[in-house]
């Protein structure tokens, strides 16, 4: 499928299933979701399977998706390809979709695979009773609590460990597996950081796995809420904040910096780094902010994954969030406007130099070089 611009599914489904009117969800080639907050659908298309996701509050989640895509293929991170489309379609049963924009992915499982998501996993291994932390049974009080909320504190790169051990403990090649899958995730934690996704839920990663019990990480998909984008009001109260400091330049105000500070951070990662990213053990609401959440990794981490994250922002760096820009724009023969585009460009470059002097903090003799 080729972008120029957006595709337009009614036009698409005229010419390739001859589909102008009737019950669209009855025909063969397209099938709706269930599973998720967002309306989206699947459809066949030439050999291939598509899903298209509306957006639910601002068609920044669609760009979200397609600047993360661009993202993740500068730094080799096996991401869903996405692409922006629209749809517009209503009857006496549905119109979910009227006059509605979002994006089109192509389904990304090969013939015989599965998805499982990470959620599944842990899923399984809590209601063994076999649990890989006497200690962190008592933290969570798993069989005291709605096990729903132990299981989204799991949701974090300390105990997700343990719990593939469990999960895979009957396969020949465990180690290797466990260790390419916990390789991937930290990947994965990175990416989050960088782009400040907030919503790495336990249902929106996972592996695949295919009929002979092969593994490989599946590719990182729904990211609309990059820097924020799913929240429409965070946006505008962080470029407000922006023009109230450039109007006290002259004199440092303490509360417009936390304020930025706090808007930047809004939305706090779902996936984590250790289970002490949770603020509460009652609830799951209450997590520390990116930069905190990477404070508690290089408390615990290999220097060798700290030097991968900073070669990740200088690749970043060195490539541009300005090029980010015009290349999306390019190739998907769009036109951000001008307020959009400041708003990327002070976040992305606000968050990495706040990533950097956090790493800089541990950064004792000066191993990291340019930090």
């Amino acid at each position: 499928m080729v972008r120029q611009g957006y595709i337009h599914l009614n036009e698409l489904f005229q010419s390739e299933y001859n589909f102008k009117e009737g019950n669209l969800f009855k025909e063969p080639f397209i099938e709706l979701e269930s599973v998720g907050a967002r309306k989206k659908f699947w459809f066949r298309f030439k050999n291939d399977l598509f899903l298209y996701k509306k957006v639910s509050y601002s068609i920044y989640e669609a760009y979200g998706e397609v600047l993360s895509n661009k993202i993740a293929n500068i730094l080799h991170m096996p991401c869903a390809r996405y692409m922006l489309a629209d749809f517009d379609y209503e009857d006496d049963r549905i119109d979910d979709f009227k006059e509605s924009k979002g994006v089109i992915t192509v389904n990304f499982l090969r013939e015989g695979e599965r998805l499982i998501p990470i959620g599944e996993i842990i899923s399984k291994v809590l209601h063994s009773n076999v649990f890989p932390n006497i200690e962190k049974q008592k933290l969570y009080d798993v069989y005291a609590i709605d096990k729903k909320v132990a299981i989204h504190k799991m949701n974090n790169l300390e105990d997700l460990w343990p719990i593939l051990d469990i999960y895979f403990k009957d396969y020949k090649a465990k180690d290797i597996i466990v260790q390419t899958i916990m390789d991937y995730l930290v990947k994965m934690y990175f990416f989050d950081l960088i782009t400040l996704q907030g919503d790495r839920h336990i249902w929106n990663f996972g592996i695949i796995l295919d009929k002979e019990n092969h593994v490989r990480p599946a590719p990182i998909f729904d990211n609309s809420n990059m820097c924020n984008l799913n929240r429409p009001k965070t946006v505008l109260n962080f470029i407000r904040l922006l023009e109230s400091q450039k109007r006290f330049l002259k004199s440092k105000n303490v509360k417009i910096e936390k304020d930025i500070h706090n808007a930047l951070y809004h939305s706090k990662l779902k996936f984590s780094a250790n289970s002490e990213d949770f603020l509460s053990n009652e609830t799951v609401e209450k997590k520390a902010n990116q930069l905190d959440s990477l404070e508690q990794f290089l408390r615990k981490s290999d220097s060798t994954y700290t030097q991968f994250l900073l070669d990740w922002i200088y690749t970043l760096e060195e490539f541009s969030i300005e090029r980010v820009l015009v290349e999306v724009e390019e190739e998907n023969g769009i036109k951000f406007e001008d307020k959009f585009k400041k708003y990327i460009i002070d976040v992305m470059y606000m968050n990495l130099d706040n990533m950097k002097e956090r790493i800089s903090e541990f950064d004792y003799g000066g191993k990291y070089g340019r930090v």
